[in-house]
């Protein structure tokens, strides 16, 4: 008798240690959702549908963009009333090229860094909720055969150390003057 209590105990206490796991794990799983893209194809379709997405911000820090359909998704959010800021490279930053025609006719605030070395940074933040970051160019020319790669979350540590970034970025950015050349740091 005392073994078959004993038996049943287990039994109960091994139920309750299952059900809290599980509990936590669903709980985890539904607290923050992450994915991750490989293609082109996908990572540009993703980002595309994020800004569409927006409703107060994006924030964008990124080595250079010059793929017509972001540039168009976010020049339509701009027109929403989604506040767009832009953090690019020196080296290659508005130069004739669709970005500047952007800066020029005002669209975004652009800062641009100068500073020794390139920015390799590639993330971008949408309404402070979701962070996408990873390897892929914002470029027209990105190849069907390029290997890059994409994440796309809404975990609130990586968000606050990532808005964090961008916005020490975008404090030591200057506002560039497009009829003059932007300063270039010494190498």
């Amino acid at each position: 008798m005392v073994k078959m209590e004993i038996m049943s105990w287990k039994r109960v206490y091994i139920s309750v240690l299952l059900g809290m796991v599980g509990a936590f794990l669903f709980v985890q799983a539904r607290a923050f959702s992450s994915e991750v893209y490989f293609t082109p194809t996908e990572i540009k379709g993703q980002i595309l549908r994020a800004i569409e997405e927006c409703r107060e911000s994006v924030d964008v820090a990124v080595l250079d963009i010059t793929s017509k359909d972001i540039l168009n998704a976010l020049i339509k959010a701009q027109e929403r009333g989604v506040r767009v800021r832009i953090v690019v490279d020196r080296k290659r930053a508005l130069r004739k090229g669709l970005l500047s025609n952007q800066y020029k006719n005002k669209e975004f605030v652009i800062k641009v860094l100068v500073q020794k070395g390139i920015m390799h940074n590639n993330f971008a933040i949408f309404d402070c909720k979701s962070l996408t970051t990873g390897s892929y160019y914002w470029n027209e020319h990105v190849g069907k055969f390029s290997r890059d790669n994409a994440i796309f979350t809404d975990e609130t540590k990586l968000l606050v150390k990532y808005q964090r970034e961008f916005d020490r970025l975008f404090h030591e950015g200057i506002t560039p003057d497009i009829k003059e050349s932007v300063p270039v740091a010494e190498e």
